[in-house]
């Protein structure tokens, strides 16, 4: 293990455990390591935290730099191309800045803004969007929507749900369904 993946895995633990209190306001529910969960009748809304750098091994540096991926997944589609989704990279404040996702984790240098700033993009950019395609009628027209999702959520409209199907997708977002 390097110099720096403990440091930097606590760092994410505890950013995940104190925007978990932000995403609960919001009806989200942790389920996984770095996801966070709401469902609604059709869909599940999704926020999920990738640290920039972790697919390349062992941290270089105690700083933990979040990418913030939203996704609206289709319940009852197939497990494949049932989500549409945006990254945080692109999104600007009102200010033409950057979101500030990001901290040292040894340190805990700007991690107070980091974390007003997770939230900031809840509140700014992922509660927007989730809002503007919750209507199930227009998510059916998101061009990235597959077309087996598309006819998924048609046929959950018309009342015809897909019990199999929904249980899968509840699965793989870590959903815990009471009996």
């Amino acid at each position: 293990m390097g110099e720096f993946s403990q440091v930097v895995a606590d760092g994410m633990k505890r950013v995940c455990a104190d925007f978990s209190v932000i995403a609960g306001l919001y009806g989200f529910h942790k389920t996984k390591n770095r996801l966070w969960v709401r469902t609604n009748d059709f869909c599940a809304e999704s926020i999920y935290f990738h640290r920039h750098g972790s697919t390349y091994g062992a941290p270089r540096a105690p700083r933990v730099d979040i990418r913030v991926m939203l996704s609206i997944r289709v319940l009852s589609a197939p497990i494949a191309g049932g989500a549409i989704g945006i990254i945080s990279d692109p999104a600007r404040r009102v200010t033409g800045y950057a979101y500030h996702h990001r901290f040292n984790a040894k340190t805990g240098d700007t991690y107070e803004r980091c974390i007003e700033e997770l939230g900031l993009y809840l509140t700014e950019v992922a509660e927007p969007w989730f809002a503007e395609w919750r209507d199930p009628r227009k998510l059916m027209t998101h061009g990235e929507l597959s077309n087996d999702a598309r006819e998924s959520l048609k046929t959950a409209i018309s009342g015809n749900f897909n019990p199999d199907a929904i249980s899968a997708s509840l699965k793989a977002l870590g959903v815990r369904v009471r009996g």
